[in-house]
This record gives C-alpha cells, structure tokens and sequence, in this order.
C-alpha cells in the first residue's frame, strides 16, 4: 500500500512542557525511536503532535499529546525535530518514576534542552535536527471490526509466536471471538498456530460490523506494541487493510497503522 506524502514550509517552534512520569515519556520516545533517530513534532497552543512513518514505509506513528503534561506553554506554534537517539541514550537513560522531565524547544535557534529532577537535578544541551518537511495523511479507511485486548497478554503471545519462528499473523473474527492465526515463510515446512480470543478468555471488547480477515508481519506489530505504555489496546481492521492501533491512554492519542501483508494464491 502506497502512502501519499505532501511537502510543507518549515516553521519554528518554541515551547516548554513538563511531564511527571519520566519513565512512561521515555518508553514512548523508546517506542516511536524504533522507527527513527529523529522525530518531528508539531507545536500547537494546546499540545503536541507528531506523525511519523518507518524508513520501509510500512507504518505510521499518529499522535497527539495534550493533557499529559503538568506544564505546557508555547509561544510560537510551529515544528521542531527532535534527536530521539541522543535523547533516550544521555538524558533519559536514567529516568525513574519519580523523574520530573521538562522539555524546553526553541526552534529558532536550534536548541533543546532537557532537564530532569528527582533526588539531583540534570540539565541536558542539544541541537535539534535538520530535517525535511513531510505532511503524511493518515489513511481514510472504513474499518470493519475492531478488537480491544489487555495489551500485556497479547504482547506475551505475539511475542511467543515470534520466538517459536513465526513471521506473519492474520486476524479474523465474529461478533463473540475473534482468532489469530500465524504462520512463516519456510515453504519446506508447513506449520501453523491459532490463537482463539473470546470475552472469558483475553478479549475486552468487540464491535463487529462486518466479518473481515487481513495479515500482518509480526516484526513489525512488536515494534508497534508496548504494554509499558498502556493496559488496553484495540486494533480496527478491514480486509485487507491497514490496522489502525489504538493504545488507551490519558490525556491524549497515540495510534499507528500498519499495512497488511498482501498474498496472492
């Protein structure tokens, strides 16, 4: 699936924000880092956003944090490019729970700087990064199911799957279950798993509007899931479509679609 992408003027932002929890701010940056060193994000008076898509362009990051922040102020709208690498490694490679991180951006003249603060205070310098203007649209799509699960117990399996060798998973479903199948791509070898989710045994919730199957590659779905950063998640899905990836988190939305892995017989 192609991904359209719309160039735009760059802009320069210049805001501070603080959060509380250093920890799940870090395995955020953590989790959208393994798609990038850096991250561009848009600076608005009421928060911050950012979209993002892997180097493959197989899926894309869609997010906006607002209420997640103690302390937020901006006082030119606009963009600023992160270096996510330099940030996770130095500044919050030490975060405890108890860290207070805040983030101070000026665009302008290039400069981020992070301080922390639990038992010390740290101050952190950085250049933000050059980078090249992208618009990427999330994709419009009428999604025709959707599955919310407990994030750990689906993580656990889905990683299992990947230790046991398998590559691909494709979802289907009903009104009352829904069942994830895996297979590889050894074709000297044919093995499969199956995976049955009901509301007794690891399925939340369920809306279904019509029946629909599509497959995915695992590596990339481990990449996506994080069970540090919420308890629930739901995953909306067409035939043969992206799914849309819903983490449940307060005081924002962080969502990623993935494209699906089309086979022909």
């Amino acid at each position: 699936m192609a991904w359209v992408m719309h160039m735009s003027e760059k802009s320069f932002a210049r805001a501070t924000f603080t959060v509380e929890d250093g920890v799940w701010f870090r395995e955020l940056l953590s989790t959208v880092g393994r798609a990038r060193d850096e991250l561009v994000i848009e600076v608005k008076k009421s928060g911050i956003g950012f979209r993002m898509m892997d180097p493959s362009r197989v899926y894309l990051w869609d997010a906006w944090l607002s209420n997640i922040f103690v302390d937020y102020r901006c006082s030119r709208v606009g963009r600023a490019c992160l270096p996510l690498r330099n940030i996770l490694e130095v500044a919050l490679r030490t975060v405890r729970a108890d860290s207070t991180v805040k983030f101070s951006v000026d665009g302008k003249k290039d400069l981020l700087l992070v301080d922390v603060d639990d038992r010390i205070s740290r101050e952190y310098e950085f250049t933000l990064d050059d980078y090249q203007e992208e618009d990427v649209p999330p994709p419009k799509i009428r999604f025709t199911s959707a599955y919310t699960f407990e994030l750990r117990d689906l993580y656990d399996d889905l990683k299992g799957l990947a230790r046991s060798g398998f590559q691909y998973v494709k979802f289907s479903g009903g009104r009352r279950e829904v069942t994830i199948e895996a297979d590889g791509d050894d074709s000297s070898h044919s093995r499969r798993a199956r995976f049955t989710y009901t509301s007794e045994q690891g399925l939340v919730d369920c809306k279904v509007w019509k029946k629909a199957a599509a497959k995915y590659d695992l590596k990339f779905l481990l990449e996506i899931l994080n069970p540090r950063l919420s308890k629930f998640v739901t995953l909306r899905y067409a035939s043969d479509m992206p799914v849309k990836i819903e983490y449940q988190i307060d005081g924002g939305r962080l969502e990623c679609y993935l494209a699906p892995v089309i086979t022909t017989e």
